[in-house]
């Protein structure tokens, strides 16, 4: 338990050096840390009420310190950048923001068109965990093809509609294109509904709380209230869904719904560790999806995909995307990938930007997405994650010809 207590106040004492050195709590990258805190605190109870034996072993040390410098390769980049430093957010012609804004809304809502119906009738199934067993097993409970692959792509472009948002909000108040993409933005959790999975939800009151703490400083102070309301409203219609879901597929658990809900971001914390404690630990170098298809290279079945247990580590719990990360690469290539990432985040953004462009919006965003949802594992895997890490960084190194124009739209702090 001791060594769980350590973990803990280390991360802590990062969130908190964060904070001294941002001179503030409100800041997106205070908010990814404390997200990572959270998870090392919810550990102690996970660990205290769960059964666990192999964590309490002297031994364990060091797999958790394996486990923790490799957390601190990707959460790193978020505290060296110090986002105080920016004085202006300068974006495309208005023009070019309502033409992607509409591509983004356009299959925003095909996306939720498609998946509503699946995901209504999930959730009024009365048994949504026996749906849950079922889709984990393999078997299929929407159709796939061409137009679901679509919308699975389209969804996951959710965070888009949410900065979009934000920036509409603060160029021209509540109006309809601002409320159709957030909107939008719950493309996601609803298509995440159709696996009887709570991730979407959760990923959208990250990714809606980091950027409002991203723009909260040119935000007019008349719409801080009503942003308030609105993250608060949603928050509560989503936990509907989510607390649905909890207690179906929880209730009849030895450890209950209120133990899931503490393990849910605990148990990354503790499988972390285990997993770097195996003596052989499995590693499926099975790559990435798209890449795999793209170079024609043959992968045999993917590891990660299979259900397996090593004394107290459990493949189907979550371990954050470091050990996902290190199931589907190696060691090796887990560290390239690692040091990679951080490399095109400084290169790109440094230690301060007091001029952001989109080609740095882009990167951050992207960051976030892998980082933020990382707290629970590696989200990107799939074929359309894999497309969703391609397009943003295209899109980065493109960005400076979309500025061409002689009316960018320029974001300045708002007086409050």
């Amino acid at each position: 338990m001791f060594k769980f207590i350590i973990q803990f106040l280390f991360f802590f004492w990062i969130w908190n050096a964060n904070r001294k050195k941002k001179g503030s709590w409100f800041t997106p990258s205070s908010f990814l840390l404390g997200l990572y805190a959270l998870g090392a605190l919810l550990a102690i109870p996970t660990l205290y009420f769960g059964y666990y034996t192999e964590p309490y072993e002297a031994h364990y040390w060091l797999p958790m310190f394996e486990f923790v410098l490799w957390v601190m390769l990707f959460i790193i980049p978020f505290i060296i950048f110090n986002e105080k430093s920016i004085q202006t957010v300068v974006l495309p012609s208005r023009y070019f923001l309502n033409l992607f804004s509409s591509v983004i809304i356009v299959l925003s809502f095909y996306a939720i068109i498609y998946y509503i119906r699946t995901a209504g009738s999930i959730l009024a199934s009365g048994d949504i965990r026996e749906i849950r067993n079922m889709i984990s097993a393999g078997e299929e409970y929407s159709e796939g093809g061409l137009l679901n692959t679509i919308a699975s792509v389209s969804s996951s472009f959710y965070v888009f509609a949410i900065v979009l948002f934000f920036i509409y909000i603060i160029i021209e108040g509540f109006k309809a294109r601002a409320f159709l993409l957030l909107i939008s933005s719950l493309s996601e959790p609803i298509h995440v509904l159709t696996f009887a999975g709570r991730d979407g939800i959760v990923f959208w009151i990250f990714s809606f709380a980091f950027f409002w703490t991203f723009f909260y400083k040119y935000l007019p102070q008349r719409v801080g209230k009503t942003i308030k309301k609105v993250f608060i409203y949603f928050g509560i219609a989503l936990a509907i869904p989510l607390m649905m879901i909890s207690v179906s597929r929880f209730e009849r658990s030895d450890e209950g719904v209120l133990f899931s809900m503490a393990s849910y971001i605990g148990q990354s914390f503790i499988n972390g560790p285990l997993y770097f404690g195996i003596d052989d630990p499995p590693i499926s170098h099975s790559g990435f999806t798209l890449i795999n298809e793209i170079l024609h290279r043959p992968v045999g079945g993917d590891g990660t995909r299979t259900l397996m247990e090593y004394g107290d580590w459990k493949s189907w719990t979550f371990g954050t995307l470091v050990v996902s990360l290190y199931r589907k690469l190696g060691g090796i290539e887990l560290a390239c990938f690692g040091l990679g990432a951080f490399l095109i985040f400084y290169l790109v953004l440094g230690k301060s930007k007091p001029r952001f462009r989109l080609n740095h919006l882009i990167i951050y965003l992207l960051y976030f997405q892998v980082v933020g949802e990382g707290v629970f594992y590696f989200r990107q895997y799939t074929r359309g994650g894999n497309l969703f890490i391609l397009l943003c960084l295209f899109g980065a190194l493109f960005a400076d010809m979309f500025l061409k124009s002689t009316t960018p739209i320029v974001l300045y702090p708002a007086e409050k």
